[in-house]
């Protein structure tokens, strides 16, 4: 039995997971929907560790590569649902049909 994207939280750790999330957190970080708070919170944080000169592990870059895929997981875990989703609202169609052989000729009236 496979889990949804909403109810997996952070138990899928594959590669594909991985990527999947480096889209939706490049799509996340350009939405202005997102709160600017939470954009600066967690990937400019990990890049500045990343660029620092202190390091968990001393010349070891597994460290540095864990921080930042431990960032981008939680940066689009903590991103809320509607604002996770890519924006679907149905768009206003014209009053003018397409193209006439759909038009269906008709008389009504308005009751009161």
């Amino acid at each position: 039995m496979r889990a949804s994207p909403s109810s997996r939280g952070m138990s899928n750790w594959n590669l594909q997971a991985i990527l999947r999330d480096i889209g939706a957190a490049w799509r996340l970080f350009w939405d202005p929907k997102v709160p600017t708070v939470l954009k600066l919170l967690l990937p400019v944080a990990a890049l500045v560790y990343w660029l620092s000169p202190i390091d968990l592990l001393p010349l070891n870059p597994i460290d540095d590569i864990a921080v930042m895929i431990l960032a981008l997981r939680l940066f689009v875990q903590l991103v809320s649902p509607q604002e996770r989703q890519p924006d679907t609202t149905p768009h206003v169609r014209s009053a003018q049909p397409a193209d006439e052989e759909n038009v269906i000729d008709t008389t009504w009236r308005v009751v009161k």
